[in-house]
């Protein structure tokens, strides 16, 4: 949104855009984000993803394959791969040998470093 001056927003629109700048500014803070130049030359700068950022890859490509099993409907496509346009092989998760785990496989605990 390029609204310097708020001109053109309603105090809802406002609000949202302070929120939108407020997640922003935390996921530059943690390092998901960087601000860079805009690409147009203007005044404005952009958000970048960092490499913590493009790690995030994984886990919304397995969230779009979940979606794609179980809410999406065949026309709309899926993940592919952006080399040669194959469809991405669907992710699972692993114990450390290598075992297939199912959902009921995996729980949260606390490891000593």
């Amino acid at each position: 949104m390029r609204y310097a001056d708020g001109g053109g927003l309603t105090a809802a629109g406002r609000r949202h855009r302070e929120s939108v700048r407020a997640r922003l500014a935390k996921l530059v803070e943690h390092g998901v984000l960087a601000t860079a130049p805009a690409s147009d030359g203007s005044v404005y700068a952009e958000y970048r993803l960092t490499e913590k950022g493009k790690a995030l890859r994984v886990p919304l490509v397995a969230l779009r394959q979940w979606g794609e099993d179980h809410l999406f409907d065949a026309d709309e496509g899926g993940s592919a791969s952006s080399r040669d346009g194959q469809r991405v092989a669907g992710l699972d998760m692993r114990a450390q040998d290598g075992r297939p785990l199912g959902p009921g496989d995996v729980e949260v605990r606390s490891f000593s470093v």
